[in-house]
């Protein structure tokens, strides 16, 4: 049983949530489309895929599928896009919001090879805040105060990245475009695609300040296979994403240390 405000909300499933916390949810969705939050990212998607004459887009991380959304609004012939999240009622949502219920879904939660923690089976995710909140690493970080306002929300079954890898090669062995957003779990997932001689035409990973030195070791091997890493300074930012291929790359840096995040974008076209 969950609580919110120390009001009873109990989970109506592991892929719903009541019509409280639900309505919550959609009216954070309603607000990002609206204010155009995914609009950058999807253009640069689109533009470098073509590009790249790239045919599935390979979403790890794909929350709500607000930004497959804005793809697809701009992409409308791409016929595979395959929405991967460790959290159910995130896919539930997505399927809602997208009504294509030819794209292939999979609900997975990813941890590194190496991680030795407990094994993860909810996150806590405030229910006005979902986007900044929805992290099994963040859901650590948090707060007793804003822990008691939070809801649980359970998480798909658990699998290591090799393991992951291992069992769905055809995922990163073709003209994909492989975006991650798995919240410190990018690098190790990248290293297992690579290391198994999977090369997509594109792939997406996001970079914390904490994980910069496995950036820099990443970096290097996809370099001598080719890939080309953006050459402007985007470590300058708190964290970024960097989009590379082998011939052409796009980045976004994020600053949020002001009350007025900034995201700056780059590209080599």
């Amino acid at each position: 049983m969950t609580t919110v405000a120390n009001h009873d909300i109990s989970n109506a499933g592991t892929y719903s949530l009541n019509n409280k916390i639900d309505d919550l949810v959609d009216a954070q969705i309603f607000r990002l489309i609206n204010n155009k939050v995914f609009d950058q990212e999807a253009e640069h998607i689109v533009n470098i895929s073509k590009l790249e004459n790239v045919t599935e887009v390979i979403d790890f991380g794909c929350w709500v599928g607000i930004l497959a959304n804005e793809i697809l609004k701009r992409w409308p012939e791409l016929t595979t896009y395959h929405m991967i999240d460790a959290v159910p009622y995130y896919i539930t949502k997505a399927k809602d919001l997208l009504q294509r219920p030819d794209l292939p879904c999979t609900e997975v939660t990813l941890i590194p090879d190496q991680f030795k923690g407990a094994i993860p089976t909810s996150i806590l995710v405030h229910p006005y805040d979902t986007l900044n909140s929805s992290s099994i690493y963040s859901s650590y970080f948090l707060n007793d105060q804003i822990k008691a306002a939070n809801v649980t929300i359970p998480c798909a079954p658990v699998k290591r990245v090799t393991e992951f890898v291992q069992a769905n090669p055809q995922l990163f062995s073709g003209n994909q475009y492989v975006k991650l957003d798995l919240d410190g779990v990018d690098i190790d997932l990248v290293n297992a695609i690579i290391d198994h001689g999977l090369q997509p035409a594109v792939i997406q990973f996001e970079v914390w300040n904490a994980f910069k030195p496995g950036y820099d070791k990443l970096k290097d091997k996809l370099t001598k296979l080719g890939y080309v890493f953006p050459d402007t300074n985007i470590k300058i930012h708190q964290h970024f994403s960097v989009a590379i291929s082998k011939h052409n790359w796009w980045a976004v840096g994020y600053d949020n240390v002001t009350t007025s995040p900034q995201a700056y974008y780059y590209k080599s076209w």
